[in-house]
């Protein structure tokens, strides 16, 4: 028997859909997780589209944060 929920069920209630279960075989927990926050994922679209990045290294410099 397998473990791993591999394909979408959909749950009904007098013929009503009440729930969908979505197969996440193979998915980190976190992006299973994050993935269904549409907040969380516009914010991230829109940042990885500005031009307003710094780099790990001026981050560290930012925070004040001394490499090891």
């Amino acid at each position: 028997m397998n473990a791993y929920q591999q394909e979408d069920v959909l749950i009904v209630r007098h013929g009503q859909p009440i729930a969908l279960v979505i197969g996440v075989e193979g998915a980190d927990h976190e992006d299973v997780f994050w993935g269904s926050d549409e907040n969380l994922l516009r914010t991230i679209e829109r940042r990885r589209r500005s031009s307003q990045t710094v780099s790990h290294d001026q981050a560290r410099r930012l925070l004040g944060i001394q490499k090891r």
